[in-house]
């Protein structure tokens, strides 16, 4: 296993926590290829989400930044590298502070007050990210139908789309199709890949409890009776795998929730409704709610249609009992690679990890862990970020590749950032791994969500409105708007009462007429009922000037 510099990180120090991309799950360095062809500028260039399919964080950078080459944290090092084009070498000023904001955008709970600066490295590029996204999207269509081809990404730290070959002599095809595409070949960078594999145990694995009750493989509640991440889990059905984390499921009614890898399930990428148990088969805990069945991949190219997934996830409904335990993981005695010895004992005197926050997109050269039912707690750093892969036929897309033990029965298993406080920062869940250097591959928290929606593995707290900005004097027979800014477990319902009586659902905003004087109030109440109260006094004066915000009835809006 490599070694890499473990990151001080926490909450409370979120430039510590901008450790970002690239890297490689192979130590080839690419190569470039001389160019075949110039681009042809009438070939159709994807530009949407779906169409480019790469991170969003990445993606809102390269759209806010003109010029913006890539973003990845210096390896071995501690200074976050961003990229920038010669033309555009003048918006390094601009581009770390779009970093800073989307770094922030991308973690729940943010704080970024007090934090010290952040050390970056500029560096100039030839290629913008967008550039190297379009063209990679070009690729993605037909490139896996290649023999040989085993991944695409596009690599930050070399400034290149990267292709994955398992065989070399696939090279040539790889150049022609990039030809035919009007994809430049300098572009194109080639690394030697190897197989890679699902990491769940074969069905005919005894599911009977072990003699220790206290290890991963044993009972996988404590005393309290609560379920957590980290231990024993399986479909039945199917071989045992790792529970990833629990959460609640961002909708109306709340529904306490589970979430393992798809392939474990009885029908994978498929919603099954099967028994998940844990850990014997006469302890069912959950039934499966939701496993999306693959989509048409890159649709905009109706000759080449494969199944995709964003993720290998499937989201369990949990029993009512026994109960979930959120924002919590199995902690075991020690922290190890598990080259040898692999520690599978739970930590009696100190037997959880708290999740304290949430980031949906992972880091090259950080370090990261992992708690699985098969190797225990494993560590490593991140390798390649976002690179799309196939696999018994369904590609999942824009996985991460990091350098910690796994093993079959390790699939499910949380993935998070771990900080000297004993706290954790949960990133994502492990699926398969890279079979001859035994790399593992995880689906991102942000990939996760994008199968399963939106999901709360922590809580953020009773809800909040930080105020109601409107007019408080308005003038009668004008329409007028209020809007205000709260915070909570969502979706929140937000009911207005007093001079305005509306039910606006989840939209923070009114528009409407007053036609007394008095108090507007506003009741938030979040998706476990919990509420949060505040009010403007709003007066009404025939000789008010028209404030903003405010337009007279059968008058144009101004909007607000």
């Amino acid at each position: 296993m490599k070694t890499r510099s473990t990151i001080d990180w926490t909450m409370r120090s979120l430039a510590l926590a901008l450790l970002f991309f690239s890297q490689a799950c192979i130590d080839d360095k690419p190569t470039a290829p001389p160019d075949t062809r110039e681009v042809d500028a009438r070939e159709a260039a994807p530009t949407s989400q779906e169409e480019l399919g790469e991170s969003p964080l990445m993606l809102g950078l390269a759209r806010q930044v003109p010029g913006f080459g890539g973003l990845y944290y210096e390896p071995g090092g501690e200074r976050l590298v961003i990229a920038m084009t010669e033309a555009n070498r003048a918006g390094f000023p601009a581009a770390r502070q779009a970093v800073l904001a989307s770094l922030a955008a991308d973690l729940t709970l943010p704080s970024i007050a007090g934090v010290p600066p952040v050390d970056f490295v500029e560096r100039v590029v030839e290629y913008s990210f967008i550039e190297l996204a379009r063209h990679r999207a070009r690729l993605r269509p037909r490139l896996f139908a290649i023999p040989g081809v085993a991944s695409l990404q596009v690599d930050e730290e070399f400034n290149r789309i990267k292709i994955g070959l398992l065989n070399p002599s696939a090279r040539n095809a790889v150049l022609d199709l990039a030809s035919e595409l009007a994809v430049p070949a300098a572009m194109l960078s080639f690394s030697e890949a190897s197989p890679i594999e699902e990491v769940h145990m074969s069905s005919d694995e005894s599911h009977v409890t072990p003699a220790s009750a206290r290890t991963l493989n044993g009972k996988i509640t404590l005393p309290d009776g609560r379920l957590r991440g980290g231990y024993r889990f399986w479909a039945k059905g199917n071989g045992p795998c790792t529970l990833g984390f629990t959460a609640i499921r961002a909708q109306r009614p709340p529904t306490k929730v589970l979430v393992s890898a798809s392939h474990c399930s009885q029908r994978p990428f498929r919603t099954d409704l099967g028994d998940w148990g844990q850990p014997d088969t006469l302890r069912i805990v959950g039934i499966e709610i939701l496993d999306p069945e693959p989509r048409d991949c890159w649709s905009w190219r109706p000759w080449f249609r494969k199944g995709c997934r964003d993720a290998d996830a499937a989201l369990i409904r949990a029993n009512t009992n026994p109960g979930i335990a959120l924002a919590e993981i199995a902690r075991t005695t020690s922290r190890a690679d598990c080259s040898t010895n692999c520690i599978l004992n739970i930590d009696a005197a100190d037997p959880t990890i708290s999740i304290e926050s949430v980031r949906r997109s992972n880091v090259a050269n950080e370090t990261l862990d992992k708690i699985g039912r098969k190797t225990g707690w494993t560590f490593g750093a991140v390798e390649e970020t976002c690179v799309d892969l196939i696999h018994n036929g369904v590609y999942r897309d824009c996985s991460d590749c990091v350098d910690f033990k796994v093993r079959d029965g390790d699939s499910g298993s949380p993935v998070f950032r771990y900080d000297d406080d004993g706290t954790a920062q949960l990133r994502g869940i492990v699926w398969g791994h890279n079979r001859d250097d035994d790399w593992g591959l995880i689906s991102s928290i942000g990939q996760v969500e994008k199968d399963l929606g939106r999901l709360w593995v922590t809580d953020p707290g009773p809800p909040t409105i930080d105020s109601i900005a409107g007019p408080k004097v308005v003038p009668p027979d004008h329409m007028c708007h209020w809007s205000a800014g709260t915070l909570g477990m969502y979706p929140l319902d937000h009911e207005w009462s007093g001079v305005l009586t509306r039910n606006t659902d989840t939209d923070p905003n009114i528009w409407d007429t007053v036609a007394e004087s008095g108090w507007l109030r506003l009741t938030v109440t979040d998706i476990v009922d919990r509420i949060a109260e505040d009010s403007i006094s709003v007066t009404v004066d025939e000789d008010a000037e028209k404030p903003e915000r405010c337009w007279k009835v059968g008058d144009p809006p101004i909007g607000p």
